[in-house]
């Protein structure tokens, strides 16, 4: 049987044969072939066909080249052998829901099977020569990191836009290739693996539909008759028994005045609960009664289709679960666009409770919990951890619990680099972010990342909190507008610090909440008398000189651009605002727009029903592309993009870029000049909008706010400060163990070494260090080196009454001068002996005593004028480690002490839960942490 003959009786069409590979490849010829000098076919073509199911013969066993790309119902392709020539496959853009590959493909480099239905991809052997392969766009649940042993000349990996989980989704999805993220996952699971059991879950709907209702059965078993309508977000965990994972519940509120601010905590990789019921349906109720503290206040409701659009426009293909409530009460168990939400919205899932009922079984909610079981297991997300992430987020949680609102970058590196995490700021974005463990955006307030987003949220919206006389006073007599005197008010009531405050109005700042106007970032400007604006605030109407704009140009040549969204969200316009307005006047932005001027010229930018229109003149051409480019990057790819020369004939982008008539039929019907909209399809510069930056020290503000942290009060008044300038800083490390009790004195030596190289240049320090000293050991060592820094490591003893009623002095314990034996140095002949080293080494500046019961003996050498720290109880070996290295990184990156404290507390944490009690600080004789 000739080739052509066994190609057309295998896929049921004609071939046209080719003379080559490259041929066949440069000319894409579909159902085409080619074959070698002795009639093999080495290569198949065969796109764009009807065929459902293809089956490759062994008999092709000379194939080097198969494109199979295309085949929109192609959904099953099955190699009966390997093919061991084959170095090119492509099935992309069919419909093929599983892979198979034999063992024996023993030349393929590669592999495009992207664009696919693919739920499972099953290699039987190595491909020892794959250099790529694209599985992106698919339905695959998971890709373990064990498959790359399997490829091991892999150049490229491409896996964007699969359900995979939370440790991998945002990773594989922001890089093109993704190949050094699959690698480094790789090493970590090698270190350790466990199962990853936490999720997070997303509670949205309209005001007063159940949402508290729900989390309050769920997590508490129980039905409270009468809520409070919730004010921003509320958290909690559940977390039982005879449930597999814990759920960790966001509980939005659906008042409008919050849709905007929610957006800064949804991410991607949760599962969505979408509530509704009749009640809150605007068809029947365009607004709801919500009771606030008594009073009933009026809010707009909005309809399902809002709240899905709003769930994919910031979760995208994240599992979501639509939940019917009031299931008794309302009777009704379906919604009437069912259907069509599901084809535009979906997958979804349709189920529906009732929060009164007690019995698990009458009120669903065995159901829903089985529903949320399931979502999270087609996602994979009991699938491998690695061991030390799940340490790494173990030990950020622990934090937390004991107080600690926010964490430095720096800080965040030290306890990754413990467990030895690979490239840990991207599983900070990648995943403690996006699973919600912490809260972060790289570039503002100093990086600071917040554990505590509780505290965060709160604050937020204490300023929205429309139960409040204050929230009614700044939107309907200032404006919008509000100083951090009015912050301090809000703020100072729900008991937050100084410092607090300027950390969360930056926070604010950085997550388009708000913005202050160019002056008012002057680092000489008081807090107090900083003037912030809220765009949702701002009064709705339009601006007297946008209305003027309007009116002047009515007969003028403008230049028109809309864009149209099937829900548009405030956010948009809100983020743009904050963006854009340091080129408008304050009083020239409201609600929902902003007249922008540049050069002279003038903007309107507006947002009105679901559309957001831009009017600007010809001349303004830069100005318009600027906005087009900013308003592009925040609306994502969701929007139409209209234009028009006389704002009632639109056409859309889309379209008018590949019309090649000379006219082109409008969005009315009236058929428009292609050439009179080329104006909007020249090449546009780049440049946009960017967010503005922030004014203050936040460096200064988070070494604050971590003094406050470890002192308990409100205004810090300590100067803890801690700089030698520019000369060498001289570190003398002292080590003594006469005991029998081991210490890891090397580990410690090694961690202060590398902390220390890590913080300042190698230079700029020299580091000698004194092993197995005595008390002339000592003597000499201090007074040969003259350091700024002295650090013991070993042992102190507590004072003691003997049995006999004999006080036996405590101190810390230094090698007898034949080194036999333990030679116990009280506090006195410290006290005695550091007054001495004062004055023939004046540079002493810190000593550190890294022992066990060293309180008094710190005290004691803290009386000439010396920096001292010692402990009030035994401190365990590995805690003292990680404590020395957290202390001296901080030390010299924040140049405090009590910052520095912090952070070999917060590195050590782990290792000993009371470490923070134990730690004292003294300077002549007093006691300044903790206070």
């Amino acid at each position: 049987m000739v080739p052509a003959q066994q190609l057309e009786q295998l896929f049921g069409t004609s071939f046209s044969p080719q003379p080559d590979i490259p041929t066949l490849r440069q000319f894409h010829a579909n159902n085409a072939y080619c074959t070698d000098e002795e009639g093999n076919i080495t290569g198949i073509c065969f796109c764009e066909n009807e065929r459902e199911e293809v089956v490759i013969p062994e008999s092709l066993s000379k194939l080097q080249y198969l494109n199979l790309s295309d085949n929109a119902k192609l959904r099953s392709l099955t190699f009966e052998a390997a093919l061991p020539e084959l170095w090119h496959l492509d099935f992309s853009d069919s419909a093929v829901d599983a892979l198979k590959l034999p063992d024996g493909f023993e030349q393929l480099k590669w592999l495009d099977g992207s664009r696919n239905q693919l739920k499972s991809f099953v290699p039987a052997g190595t491909l020892p020569k794959l250099e790529h392969l694209d599985l992106s766009g698919n339905q695959l649940p998971d890709f373990g990191a064990v498959l790359l042993q399997k490829f091991p000349k892999l150049e490229r990996l491409y896996l964007k836009d699969n359900p995979f989980p939370s440790t991998k989704i945002t990773s594989v999805n922001r890089e093109a290739n993704c190949l050094d993220f699959m690698h480094r996952f790789w090493l970590d699971l090698q270190k350790g693996g466990t199962e990853n059991k936490e999720f997070k879950v997303l509670l949205v709907g309209n005001g007063g539909v159940g949402k508290t209702c729900l989390v309050e059965r769920l997590v508490y078993d129980s039905f409270e008759k009468r809520h409070l309508s919730t004010e921003g977000v509320a958290l909690e965990q559940y977390a039982v028994e005879d449930f597999p994972y814990v759920l960790n519940l966001w509980d939005f509120g659906g008042q409008d005045i919050y849709h905007a601010t929610h957006r800064l905590f949804m991410q991607s990789n949760a599962i969505y609960l979408v509530l509704w019921d009749e009640a809150t349906q605007p068809d029947n109720n365009s607004y709801s009664t919500i009771n606030e503290a008594g009073a009933e206040r009026y809010y707009k409701n909005f309809s399902l289709g809002y709240w899905l659009h709003y769930v994919r426009h910031l979760g995208g293909k994240s599992p979501a679960i639509v939940v019917k409530t009031k299931m008794k009460a309302e009777g009704t168990l379906y919604h009437p666009m069912q259907n069509e939400l599901q084809a535009k919205y979906g997958p979804l899932d349709f189920t529906e409770i009732d929060s009164r009922e007690e019995d698990w079984g009458t009120n669903r909610f065995n159901r829903l919990r089985l529903m949320i079981q399931e979502a999270i297991e087609r996602m994979g997300q009991k699938q491998e951890l690695p061991k030390n992430w799940e340490s790494l987020r173990q030990h950020l949680r622990e934090l937390y619990k004991a107080g600690h609102k926010v964490l430095s970058v720096e800080e965040y590196l030290d306890i990754a680099s413990d467990y030895d995490v690979e490239a840990p700021m991207e599983k900070l974005t990648d995943w403690l972010v996006t699973s919600g463990v912490v809260f972060y955006r790289k570039g503002f307030f100093q990086d600071a990342i917040i554990l505590d987003q509780g505290w965060a949220i709160k604050a937020i919206y204490a300023i929205f909190e429309r139960k409040s006389g204050h929230y009614h006073r700044l939107k309907n007599e200032q404006k919008g507008a509000f100083t951090g005197k009015d912050l301090q008010a809000i703020w100072a009531a729900k008991n937050y610090s100084q410092a607090e405050q300027e950390m969360l109005a930056s926070f604010m700042l950085s997550c388009e909440i708000c913005f202050e106007t160019k002056q008012e970032k002057d680092q000489s400007v008081p807090f107090a008398e900083r003037q912030f604006f809220a765009p949702q605030m701002m009064p709705e109407k339009v601006s007297v000189a946008a209305e003027v704009f309007l009116d002047e140009n009515r007969d003028h040549s403008l230049l028109y651009v809309r864009y149209a969204h099937d829900f548009l969200h405030y956010g948009i316009i809100q983020s743009f605002v904050v963006r854009t307005q340091a080129q408008a006047d304050v009083k020239d932005i409201w609600q929902f727009g902003i007249l922008l001027r540049d050069k002279g010229g003038y903007a309107l930018v507006r947002a009105e029903g679901q559309a957001i229109h831009v009017i600007t003149k010809e001349e303004n051409l830069a100005l318009l592309s600027k906005i087009r480019n900013t308003l592009e990057e925040l609306q994502h790819d969701e929007v139409q993009e209209y234009v028009s020369r006389d704002g009632k004939a639109y056409v859309e982008t889309k379209k008018l870029q590949g019309w090649k008539q000379d006219r082109i039929p409008a969005e009315n019907g009236t058929l428009v000049d292609v050439e009179e909209l080329a104006i909007f399809q020249q090449t546009r510069q780049q440049e946009r909008f960017s967010h503005p930056s922030e004014g203050k020290d936040k460096e200064q503000v988070l070494r604050k706010m971590e003094k406050e942290k470890m002192l308990g009060e409100q205004v810090v008044e300590v100067d803890t400060s801690f700089d030698l300038g520019e000369e060498m800083v001289k570190v003398l490390f002292l080590q003594a163990n006469p005991t029998d009790e081991e210490i890891s004195w090397r580990d410690e030596l090694s961690f202060i070494k590398e902390k220390l190289s890590d913080a300042i240049d190698n230079k700029s320090y020299s580091l000698s260090d004194k092993k197995a000293i005595g008390w002339d050991d000592l003597i000499d060592a201090i007074e040969d080196t003259e350091p700024h820094i002295i650090h013991f490591c070993g042992h102190a003893k507590e004072e003691e009454i003997t049995p006999s009623g004999s006080i036996e002095s405590g101190g810390i314990v230094l090698h007898s001068e034949g080194k036999n034996k333990a030679d116990i140095v009280t506090a006195k002949e410290l006290e005695i002996q550091f007054a001495e080293f004062k004055k023939v080494c004046p540079s002493i500046s810190l000593v550190v005593l890294n022992a066990c019961h060293s309180e008094q003996q710190a005290i004691a050498i803290s009386k000439s004028g010396i920096y001292a720290i010692g402990t009030t109880e035994e401190i365990i070996s590995e805690a003292a480690r990680k404590f020395a290295a957290g202390f001296y990184k901080g030390l010299y990156t924040k140049r405090d002490l009590i910052v520095a404290i912090q952070r070999g507390i917060s590195r050590s944490l782990r290792a000993d839960n009371d470490i923070k009690s134990l730690i004292r600080l003294y300077h002549n004789g007093q006691l300044l942490y903790p206070t």
